[in-house]
């Protein structure tokens, strides 16, 4: 499908649900749903937008996405939030010209984000935001050209775990922000670096496992710390 504005536009007061099998062009949105409940995409395609988003969901309830192909826009790659919880499970590379890569956020509770693929963006490369619990973990190099490569921030707990790929941000590698108990792992094959910080957390109680390569300053904020590496 390609269309002068949305290749997929969805919006209603109660679930919204879009299986898409093929790639979609829009000039402004591959994308773009709203629910009064949920809003859930399977989606099995490359999916660009030359002047906006990829993918924009907000639903009132939840966001859900699920999505296998190549994703290209210009404000966002994916963007998903949802009240009480958002999920993303991607397959793929995703690129944000001028702004994130991908966006998911649960300002009322969790949110999950699962990326196998390349992400490059203008801003943040991976952004994950839930009032309770934010996981990311990412397998693929992640870029971010003026913001962090992963940024996770929540009320309670924080985890992130870099399977592989080279991550790296203009300002952080890896940031976490706020969190009770935060856990960063970054496996034998992958490699964190930041501009300022390979590594920067807030106040919460931070453990770093670390079987990987970490290259630059590691600031873990004010709360206990626990640093493990992998034997040689």
């Amino acid at each position: 499908i390609t269309s002068d504005r949305m290749a997929i536009w969805a919006d209603a007061f109660d679930d919204v649900y879009v299986i898409n099998r093929g790639n979609l062009i829009g000039n402004d949105y591959g994308i773009i749903m709203g629910a009064g409940i949920g809003a859930n995409v399977d989606s099995i395609g490359d999916i660009t937008s030359r002047n906006g988003s990829g993918m924009y969901l907000v639903g009132q309830y939840a966001a859900v996405v699920t999505s296998r192909g190549n994703i290209i826009g210009r404000d966002y790659g994916i963007y998903a939030r949802g009240t009480f919880f958002a999920t993303l499970d991607s397959t793929g590379d995703v690129t944000a010209s001028n702004g994130e890569g991908i966006h998911v956020d649960a300002y009322g509770g969790y949110t999950s984000v699962i990326s196998r693929g390349n992400i490059s963006a203008y801003g943040d490369g991976i952004r994950a935001w839930g009032a309770s619990v934010a996981t990311v973990n990412s397998s693929g190099n992640v870029t971010s050209l003026t913001g962090n490569a992963i940024y996770a921030s929540a009320g309670g707990n924080i985890d992130v775990t870099v399977n592989g790929g080279v991550v790296s941000g203009a300002l952080a590698g890896l940031q976490l922000d706020g969190g009770a108990t935060n856990t960063v792992t970054v496996g034998s094959t992958a490699t964190v670096t930041g501009g300022l910080y390979a590594i920067t957390a807030g106040a919460g109680n931070d453990t770093v496992n670390n079987s990987g390569t970490v290259t630059g300053n590691v600031d873990l904020g004010d709360g206990s710390i626990q640093v493990g590496f992998a034997a040689s």
